[in-house]
């Protein structure tokens, strides 16, 4: 094996393993080489686009699947419709992998150009003293891509209520008490003065027996 093999060998292993958007990126870079200029979908909810060529005026659209088995028969369908629906000239299915027969026989009279893992490692063979340059000013323009995209601006934060100001208590104003009226000497009861009388009676009389005594005797 020579060292243009190793190095094709190399990439294409390597292809394998790199992300689905890398795997687009790889095959953006290589029909770029051949003299389409690709245009690289949005990576997702593409609608069964992920490359839109343009060459002489004409429009060809690309699916690249990254696939270990054999490409069923419903991602060429699938690509169809859209070729149809976009009035595109052609749709390019490629794949790492391999296409199964029913696949390989239905696309012979179709709009459709199966590229499978064989074909694209000759591809990459064929471009090898560019293709690494070629993918990494791709992969470069991607992340331009990705910077200048504007992010979403956050949502602003809701203003915060402002707190209620707490209502002063009114203190309640205490009750004045009420000057007790000081309770007023009592007056003396009739009783006492009836006993102060009795007494001077009392006297008056023991003063006169005294007197009738004295002077029966004389």
């Amino acid at each position: 094996m020579s060292d243009i093999e190793k190095r094709a060998t190399y990439l294409f292993e390597q292809l394998k393993n790199k992300t689905p958007r890398e795997f687009e990126l790889m095959c953006a870079a290589i029909f770029e080489l051949e003299n389409y200029e690709p245009a690289v979908g949005p990576g997702c909810r593409d609608d069964g686009i992920d490359i839109i060529l343009n060459k002489g005026g004409l429009i060809y659209l690309a699916q690249c699947k990254q696939y270990k088995s054999t490409v069923p028969i419903n991602a060429a369908r699938e690509l169809l419709g859209v070729v149809h629906k976009e009035n595109a000239t052609k749709g390019f299915l490629v794949t790492t992998a391999k296409f199964s027969k029913e696949t390989l026989k239905w696309c012979n009279n179709q709009k459709i150009d199966l590229i499978n893992g064989d074909e694209l490692f000759a591809k990459i063979f064929k471009h090898i003293n560019h293709i690494e340059l070629k993918f990494q000013e791709w992969l470069s323009r991607e992340c331009k891509d990705n910077k200048s995209s504007p992010t979403k601006k956050s949502s602003p934060t809701k203003k915060s209520s402002p707190t209620k100001k707490s209502s002063p208590t009114k203190s309640s104003p205490t009750k004045k008490s009420s000057p007790k009226k000081s309770s007023s000497t009592k007056k003396s009861s009739p009783n006492n003065k009836s006993s102060s009388t009795n007494k001077s009676s009392s006297t008056n009389k023991s003063a006169n027996k005294s007197a009738n005594k004295s002077t029966k005797k004389n």
